[in-house]
């Protein structure tokens, strides 16, 4: 009986354990997620300095009708 309550107190301190690392393990999850989500918006917002503005477009009298 002895072997069995000390195999179940050992199962009891390693599912601790695994719990404590995986708690560790999704903060640091949630971090990157959050960090990623940040990233993936900022660079949306961020202009493309490989293509070149499209110039004014003017009308016959010379009035810009649109500007970029």
């Amino acid at each position: 009986m002895g072997a069995l309550a000390g195999h179940a107190a050992e199962q009891s301190r390693l599912f601790t354990s695994i719990e404590e690392a995986h708690s560790s393990l999704q903060g640091s999850f949630d971090k990157l997620s959050t960090d990623f989500n940040d990233l993936i918006k900022r660079l949306g917002e961020t202009q493309d300095h490989s293509q070149t503005s499209r110039p004014p477009v003017v009308g016959g009298d010379g009035a810009v009708l649109t500007a970029y």
